[in-house]
């Protein structure tokens, strides 16, 4: 299932499996309001190029390396970026493809996320990619 991110000037919305989420944001910590029960929470730290992730299943932070592979480790599982362009952004599990995200011409960022593990946080994810500047550049779906 892919998962849609818009980011308006005012607010952001996160569309998953047809249904859309709005996204409340407090001190910097976006929160995709739905009814998975909990409440996890996003932030992207421009400073750092970092994600944070908290939630009920755990946090997670991904510091984002410009030149190298960035790595993280989610659920007991090992994940690679490699080097973001404006083509999108693949991320690796081993060497399978645990999801792919690319910025439509509309302008929504769409993360199609093949990984189990990574499902939990899907909706978190791509809301955290899509704040990083860098990957703005229209590509073709």
């Amino acid at each position: 299932m892919a998962v849609e991110v818009k980011i308006g000037w005012f607010r952001r919305r996160v569309i998953a499996g047809g249904v859309e989420y709005p996204v409340l944001s407090r001190r910097g910590w976006h929160s995709v309001v739905d009814s998975r029960g909990g409440t996890t929470r996003v932030r992207y730290d421009k400073l750092r190029d970092r994600i944070h992730i908290e939630g009920p299943d755990g946090s997670l932070e991904i510091r984002i390396r410009s030149l190298r592979d960035t790595t993280f480790q989610w659920r007991g599982h090992v994940y690679r970026i490699p080097p973001m362009s404006s083509d999108g952004v693949t991320i690796y599990e081993d060497e399978r493809v645990a999801a792919e995200g690319k910025m439509a011409w509309s302008g929504r960022w769409i993360l199609e996320v093949f990984s189990p593990t990574l499902r939990s946080i899907e909706r978190e994810l791509v809301l955290g990619l899509a704040m990083r500047p860098g990957i703005s550049l229209p590509s073709r779906i």
